[in-house]
């Protein structure tokens, strides 16, 4: 009776513990997902027609803004559920950054080519400068939440080596940002 008991006990102790997975293939797929999203906001703000017409356009970066930042947010969640990661599975992660890196770079720095667009983009009137900046700093928040998530499962080697990668992101992060303000 009581090793039934205890058995028992132990069995649901066990139901109560959450599995921790090493998913370096996870983390990878969020952040290729991530990267087609910035692909579609890069295309889509090539759309950009000045003037009056900016209004759609606008609200479809708007639009894609948001789904980058649920994008960026589930991979926080994918980041957070992934036990350590050992060293071949830190490089695969390692690579989807760096392959991810100029994606950021290019939508960022499309951004700010885009202000005067911005500026005149309700109905060509008035500025959605506002909400382009909360947009940026939102995203900047969430994909530092990324970073940080992301670089406690690699190896030590390459943890020290991420605060440098993470700096230049937030150099561009804070230039977008600034251009707005």
């Amino acid at each position: 009776m009581f090793r039934s008991l205890l058995f028992g006990l132990f069995v649901a102790s066990l139901a109560q513990c959450s599995v921790i997975k090493r998913d370096a293939p996870g983390i990878v797929a969020s952040l290729n997902a991530i990267s087609s999203q910035l692909a579609t906001m890069n295309s889509t703000l090539n759309t950009f027609p000045g003037g009056a017409g900016n209004t759609l356009v606008a609200l479809q970066v708007q639009g894609e803004a948001q789904t980058l930042l649920d994008t960026i947010n589930n991979g926080t969640k994918v980041a957070n559920q992934t036990g350590p990661l050992d060293v071949n599975d830190s490089a695969l992660v390692v690579d989807a950054v760096l392959t991810l890196q100029p994606n950021i770079y290019g939508v960022l720095n499309h951004i700010i080519a885009a202000k005067p667009d911005f500026d005149t983009a309700v109905l060509g009137l008035a500025s959605a400068a506002i909400l382009v900046k909360s947009d940026l700093t939102n995203l900047k928040n969430s994909t530092d939440q990324l970073f940080s998530a992301t670089v406690s499962k690699l190896v030590t080697d390459i943890q020290n080596l991420a605060p440098l990668v993470q700096a230049l992101v937030d150099l561009y992060f804070v230039e977008a940002i600034n251009t707005y303000s």
